[in-house]
């Protein structure tokens, strides 16, 4: 049969198939009139003028750990980035999102495959057959046999079926990109956290050892002057007593320090004694208070957990059209090449060969069911996805809220402090001279150096707290994450859809 024949015939299959697609549509399994119940919220829907008030203030810099502890807490953060072993799984995870977003793209395009086969064999058969002129004779030897075919495949994808599944597995790896900037913010702030309590429990170990200081010297004298027979035993009791209630609260500092510094360690992805290691932190000043411009609107890209969750609630639109997309027939265009040869010498020359080319048609008529519960469940998940984004966004205004509110009540507190430890060192300065005139006792000098001691504590407590919270604040607004520098930023179309029904 010549070539003009067989594309006569290919285009008379193309003719049907075309046909047969529009009578049989209305043939395919019924859609369903379902539709999702939950609608994606806009920060404008939240009430948050009064909480969320702006103070003329920037957003946080990407490099907001160096302003938090200097040079050093940066190499910390660099290191931790490197080798801390949670944070690495989540670059894993990550990459095997991207992968499969990509491996996605692939139904998109025609498939080529080709196989072929070469073989050898021997072959003794003695049928002994009665034909006219006697029996079939033995026969026996080697035969040989060539083998290849060519097959091309191609899905019209006229519903979007495969292109929504293509946009369901990029939506999965941009949020899982996301998911990896909040891991990265996470890891940040506990060692940011995690550094600064450790420069503040040095704080207070100087506070503590130079009260120290001065009890042991007031025990010294208070030993001598009993040795002197001037005082009784119970002054240089006292005087001994309050030296080891002191020396407990070292060893209780102590503890704590090498807590943190286990834990830093831990965080570097090291080990405790890496955390041993870590020079003494130096912190950078407190820095004031300042709330953003239009926070609510912004901090929709600004944090990585609210991006995240948004994305996911993309991939579960998606995943609603690939089971709607189901519901039609896949149409498929497919040809297939063979050729055979029983010759090893002399392979140009085919014994069998042929070619065949057409559409093919799947038709969804009755499912039992199926189609209709697994588009039912991934209007569920779209609905779970809306809600989880509506949540997360509803708990990151609140969490900017509460940090803001606390900041704003700790300057108070930390200014109300600073008056009253002031006042307690004019009242040592006085105490202490009084002592030295011999008009105040040592209990009395004891009670004051104590009152100062704990002024200067609930000081370095407040400044503690102030520190946690701004670094609070800064994880709350996103720790200088900005969607747009990392190409995972929605645009103005997508953040307008329709939802799904």
């Amino acid at each position: 049969m010549g070539p003009s024949t067989s594309h006569v015939r290919l285009g008379v299959r193309l003719s049907i198939c075309a046909v047969g697609a529009g009578v049989l549509l209305g043939a395919c399994a019924g859609l369903p009139g379902v539709h999702a119940l939950t609608q994606v919220r806009s920060s404008e829907s939240f009430e948050t003028t009064k909480s969320l008030r702006s103070d003329g203030g920037a957003w946080p810099e990407s490099d907001w750990i160096s302003q938090i502890g200097g040079a050093q807490l940066a190499r910390l953060s660099r290191e931790a980035l490197a080798a801390n072993p949670d944070f690495l799984a989540t670059r894993f995870r990550i990459a095997a999102a991207v992968a499969q977003a990509e491996g996605a793209h692939a139904a998109l395009l025609p498939t080529l495959q080709a196989n072929g086969s070469v073989s050898r064999g021997y072959q003794d058969q003695n049928l002994n057959l009665p034909t006219p002129v006697g029996p079939t004779p033995e026969t026996d030897g080697w035969s040989n046999q060539l083998t290849g075919l060519l097959g091309l495949n191609y899905e019209l994808d006229l519903w979007g079926k495969n292109r929504a599944a293509l946009a369901q597995a990029v939506s999965q790896s941009k949020a899982a990109i996301a998911e990896g900037e909040q891991a990265r913010l996470s890891l940040l702030v506990a060692l940011a956290m995690s550094y600064t309590q450790l420069a503040l429990q040095y704080e207070t170990r100087d506070a503590v050892g130079s009260v120290l200081e001065q009890r042991q010297r007031q025990m010294k004298l208070a030993q001598a002057r009993l040795d002197a027979g001037l005082d009784s035993p119970s002054e240089a009791n006292d005087a001994g007593a309050r030296v080891s209630l002191l020396r407990l609260q070292l060893q209780q500092i102590d503890e704590r320090i090498e807590l943190l510094r286990h834990q830093l360690g831990a965080l570097l992805g090291k080990g405790p004694d890496r955390g041993m290691a870590i020079p003494r932190p130096r912190l950078a000043p407190l820095a004031p208070l300042a709330v953003p411009e239009q926070l609510p609107l912004h901090l929709l890209g600004r944090r990585p957990d609210v991006v995240a969750a948004r994305w996911r609630v993309e991939a579960a639109a998606r995943g609603v059209d690939v089971a709607k997309a189901r519901f039609y027939p896949d149409i498929n265009l497919s040809a297939l090449a063979g050729y055979a040869s029983f010759s090893l010498s002399n392979l140009g020359k085919s014994t069998l060969e042929g070619f065949t080319a057409g559409p093919a048609i799947n038709l969804p008529i009755f499912e039992g069911g199926r189609l209709r519960a697994n588009l039912n469940a991934q209007l569920a998940q779209y609905d779970a996805s809306v809600a989880a984004y509506n949540g997360i966004l509803n708990t990151a205004l609140n969490d900017a809220a509460d940090q803001i509110t606390s900041l704003r009540a700790v300057d108070q507190q930390l200014h109300t402090q600073s008056d009253a430890t002031d006042s307690s060192e004019r009242g040592l300065e006085l105490t202490r001279k009084r002592h030295s005139a011999g008009l105040l006792s040592d209990q009395m000098l004891a009670s004051a150096e104590l009152e100062l001691l704990n002024a200067r504590q609930r000081s370095i407590e407040l400044q503690s707290r102030r520190r946690s919270l701004q670094i609070g604040l800064i994880r709350a607004l996103g720790g200088g994450f900005d969607v747009g520098n990392v190409g995972i930023a929605f645009n103005s179309t997508q953040h307008e859809k329709k939802p799904v029904k």
